[in-house]
């Protein structure tokens, strides 16, 4: 599984407001009050003027001089726009040697990072904090930074990291925070050599007088923290699927239970409700599927299945009113892969499956290749992840994020490996090797840690509580049963999970919670949902809701967000992400089929790689693609057809529209990449970090190495990179951003 390009939609970093001057570039002539400034050579040459409120100085920087525009500001100004169009970039990029360079406009903001120092002698620049904790009832915050540090004779900076403490008092109204006694407790310069005294000059260096620090900005930090520090470790089922291996073309078709048959009105036929897949069985038992492009025949409902020579009348009317009815999938849109692979080579071998079922399949007989400085080998002819230990001889298999180990890739009998309790080789595979990429899922390797921070990250929005309705619709009247180990009831028959909790009920739909005083509505947007909600076991159908909360609420809006957890990927107790609970939950079945989440069937894969990091998603022409749960009946047919990374899916944006404001998404993350992958961060092991084209690097010094600092790094980066974009939620809640990121596959 080769991850495809990374889509980022990140947490937001807090702003420790250092009485510093914010110039990321060089000092040119300081403007004066009302001082016409050159012109620009973009544009059409027009001037400004220097704002009369003493913004300039303290908010930008130095006036700019005339050929300044092109490299620093991108554009020239008009009259009048310095305060609103052209402060510094907020993140500026920094270059190789760790130092800032000069950026686009970008999103401005007067809280710009890194932060110029200086004292006589040294200069250096401070980067963005990175909060270790808010002690909110003792009003003390802890954080941490990067620095740099150069003296008048030095030829390069020296890098390190200073910790800091600050008394906080909190203004609601203004949605500040105020900082006083910022104190600088200790310092790390592990590639210093020149002696000197690193903690009286950071001391001297950094001011410890009153400043300030957005409200919100800090809350969201703490959102972001807290995420991670109650990442759940879930105890997930691992029972062995009925693994099904072809060394030629195949495909799955899931079937959720043993088949149930509804009736086609207007034809002899009856149709298999309980799967996403058209299939048919007439009164003399025998099964018909319609795939792609052709009808196949089978004695029973696993097969074998073979064509159909000529197709009755009755099965293209019950093919016709199925379509209709959006409750099948045909996997016949153009350009899929299976119609391709129709169109271009043989048609599949159909494995259809009643029981949890994964395929694994290779192109012929598996070839098999060493795996560098292991004992491992690999089968490089297949888009699977199927290794071979050589000194057992046994086959190893990655499926929905868990391990599963054979004799035979054929035969079986089929065993759960734990990630912790893997051969000691699996740590070894190179991470720039082809197969580097199941790293994420073998327990206590740098990127097992990050896949889970990654996947402890939100995606939040924004709601407006008048314009987002909900309607709650059953098979039936509403019929509920209770949830295990709480005092709280679900609904068995609705398409919305809804949870009956005393007298009121509660429907999460598209990540949004709403409540209500009936199970049929009228329903509203909530502000809130019982604590217990959260105590959901994975024993029950809907503990994916779980991973959907509500952060805070005005009176016009509430701030919402979820984890990847709410479609599936799960940190598990062996330490590593996993796809599905592994439960095997009861589907309702009356006049519809309403579908459970599965855990096999569905092509999902998990994977990390250098560049990107950790992703996941599902294979394209998945039967299986969830028609579950988080967005509601009917997505998958919009999305079949095509390999589909989670992180590309718009949940708030494609259900809500207007009535939802989403955090950053995909596209906007790409064009900050390179600042991203070079900006500072200061490891709790006292090194300063960057994120490189290779992966994490420490600097020691002349040079930069690799080398990895912890999970935590993972989540500093995430939130430094959507920083310029931070949005306020009135009434002083955490900002917006959050989010997880999605990977592709080896084909």
């Amino acid at each position: 599984m080769r991850l495809g390009r990374l889509r980022l939609v990140l947490s937001v970093a807090f702003v420790l407001t250092i009485a510093c001057a914010p110039q990321a570039h060089a000092d040119p002539e300081m403007a004066e009050e009302g001082q016409q400034l050159a012109p620009g050579p973009d544009a059409d040459g027009s001037t400004g003027t220097a704002p009369a409120d003493d913004g300039w100085t303290n908010k930008y920087g130095s006036a700019p001089d005339a050929n300044s525009w092109t490299n620093k500001y991108a554009t020239a100004p008009e009259a009048g726009s310095w305060k609103d169009k052209y402060r510094v970039d907020p993140d500026s990029p920094v270059g190789s040697d760790g130092q800032p360079v000069s950026g686009g406009g970008g999103a401005p903001t007067a809280h710009a990072w890194p932060r110029r120092l200086g004292i006589k002698g040294y200069t250096g620049y401070l980067y963005a904090p990175q909060l270790e904790s808010w002690d909110q009832t003792q009003n003390q915050l802890q954080a941490r930074a990067a620095v740099s540090v150069q003296s008048a004779d030095a030829a390069t900076p020296t890098y390190g990291v200073v910790w800091l403490t600050a008394h906080t008092q909190v203004d609601e109204a203004s949605g500040q925070v105020a900082l006083t006694d910022v104190q600088v407790t200790k310092v790390s310069f592990p590639s210093a050599s020149d002696g000197a005294d690193y903690l009286a000059l950071m001391r001297a260096m950094i001011p410890g007088g009153a400043q300030t620090v957005s409200l919100a900005r800090l809350q969201t930090e703490l959102t972001t923290t807290h995420e991670l520090a109650r990442t759940r470790k879930t105890a997930v089922r691992n029972d062995p699927p009925r693994v099904i291996f072809s060394s030629t073309r195949a495909m799955l078709i899931p079937v959720n239970g043993e088949p149930v048959l509804r009736p086609m009105q207007g034809t002899s036929l009856s149709r298999v409700i309980n799967t996403r897949a058209l299939i048919l069985r007439d009164q003399a038992g025998t099964y018909y599927l319609y795939i792609i492009d052709r009808w196949l025949q089978a004695p029973a409902i696993e097969g074998p299945w073979s064509a159909v020579q000529t197709p009755t009348d009755d099965m293209e009317a019950a093919k016709t009113a199925a379509v209709a009815s959006k409750q099948v999938d045909l996997a016949d849109q153009a350009g899929s892969q299976a119609r391709m692979e129709v169109d271009f080579g043989s048609f599949p071998t159909i494995y259809v499956s009643t029981t949890r079922a994964a395929l694994i399949q290779t192109q012929g007989d598996p070839r098999l290749e060493p795996v560098e400085g292991t004992r491992l080998q690999f089968v490089t002819n297949t888009f699977d992840n199927i290794f071979l230990d050589t000194a057992t001889q046994d086959y190893y298999v990655l499926i929905s994020g868990r391990w599963f180990r054979s004799p035979s890739l054929a035969n079986g009998p089929w065993s759960y490996v734990a990630a912790n309790a893997l051969p000691p080789d699996f740590a070894k595979i190179p991470a720039d090797h082809v197969a580097g990429d199941v790293l994420s899922s073998v327990a206590g390797t740098p990127q097992a840690e990050t896949a889970l921070v990654d996947n402890s990250m939100p995606r939040t929005a924004t709601v407006n509580r008048q314009q987002a309705t909900l309607t709650v619709v059953y098979d039936g009247e509403p019929r509920f049963q209770p949830i295990e180990g709480t005092a709280l009831r679900y609904a068995v028959n609705a398409w919305t999970p809804v949870i009956a909790s005393g007298d009121s009920y509660y429907a999460v739909d598209n990540g949004v919670w709403f409540q209500s005083g009936s199970p049929s509505g009228p329903w509203v947007v909530a502000t809130s949902v019982p604590d217990e909600i959260y105590a959901i076991p994975p024993s029950t159908p809907l503990y994916y809701v779980t991973y959907a909360s509500i952060y805070g609420s005005t009176d016009d809006e509430v701030f919402v967000g979820y984890t990847p957890g709410y479609f599936g990927a799960i940190a598990s107790a062996d330490g590593v992400v996993v796809y599905g609970t592994g439960w095997d939950y009861a589907p309702w079945i009356g006049s519809y089929w309403i579908g459970a989440p599965l855990t096999y069937g569905l092509g999902a894969a998990l994977g990390w790689n250098p560049v990107d990091g950790f992703g996941w998603g599902f294979a394209s022409d998945a039967w299986g693609i969830p028609w579950w749960g988080p967005v509601g009946w009917g997505w998958a047919g919009a999305l079949n057809g095509r390999t589909w990374n989670v992180a590309d899916y718009d949940l708030y944006g494609r259900r809500w529209a207007n009535a939802v404001r989403a955090g950053d998404w995909a596209g906007e993350a790409d064009a900050r990449l390179a600042g991203w992958r070079s900006a500072l961060y200061a490891g709790a092991d006292g090194r300063v970090y960057r994120r490189g084209e290779r992966g994490w690097e420490y600097n020691a010094g002349a040079d930069w190495r690799r080398g990895y600092g912890g999970a935590g790094l993972e989540r500093d980066a995430m939130s430094r990179l959507s920083f310029s974009r931070v949005g306020g939620f009135a009434g002083g809640y955490r900002g917006f951003a959050g989010g997880y990121r999605g990977g592709g596959f080896r084909r």
